[in-house]
């Protein structure tokens, strides 16, 4: 069947408003219920990003970064997702998007690149002279693997301990491979870029350990 077609809407700012000036008129019925009108119907280029925080959750997300390159300021609020002809599910713009500016749509979860973070090792040892410190040194290893058919780039995000007494020092740190980022804003977190090709599979591994006064109680470790 042909494809219909529709006149769009022309958006003009009035003040600190945008208006959509809908062609034609358009009967909405007196119900209480919210009604749908179409202003515009776009298609915006997307680059694709895997991203897995393992420590939290043991999956590999799909993001799309997009960006707005039409004529329209793009409200907040709900979305359709589609990867290719095939429905994802809804998502929502938190924030007005302008025109040039990009914004990030989650993607849901991605069966194909697998991962999995276990602890290697956790030691407790006294040090100081008569023993009046405590040291945990962890050690843990981030497996991910590249199950589908073209090459992929996952971001993977970890986090080390990060100490703002100065009785408790984070120590000994030691990386393979080193980072790819260091964020200046998220004092602690650490980022690897790891390309896999398909049907590869790589292993991060990183150490630390935390010290501090044998009469001082830590939780979290």
């Amino acid at each position: 069947p042909k494809r219909a077609e529709y006149e769009y809407a022309a958006p003009q700012i009035v003040g600190e408003n945008v208006v959509f000036n809908v062609p034609g008129r358009k009967t909405i019925p007196s119900d209480g219920q919210k009604h749908q009108v179409m202003v515009a119907e776009i298609t915006l280029d997307a680059s694709k990003k895997f991203v897995t925080v393992p420590k939290i959750n043991e999956r590999v997300y799909l993001t799309a970064r997009c960006k707005n390159s039409t004529d329209y300021l793009l409200l907040p609020g709900e979305v359709a997702v589609f990867q290719g002809n095939d429905f994802v599910g809804t998502q929502r713009i938190d924030v007005p998007v302008a025109f040039g500016e990009e914004f990030d749509i989650a993607m849901g979860p991605v069966k194909t690149i697998k991962v999995e973070r276990k602890r290697t090792k956790r030691f407790r040892e006294n040090t100081g002279i008569i023993g009046q410190n405590v040291k945990i040194s962890f050690g843990y290893e981030i497996k991910v693997s590249n199950n589908s058919r073209s090459e992929a780039e996952i971001e993977v995000v970890d986090q080390l301990p990060v100490s703002e007494d100065e009785d408790i020092s984070v120590e000994n740190i030691k990386f393979e491979p080193q980072p790819s980022e260091r964020d200046r804003d998220f004092p602690g977190q650490l980022v690897w870029k790891v390309k896999l090709k398909p049907g590869e599979s790589k292993k991060i591994r990183f150490e630390f350990s935390v010290k501090y006064p044998k009469d001082l109680e830590i939780q979290g470790l």
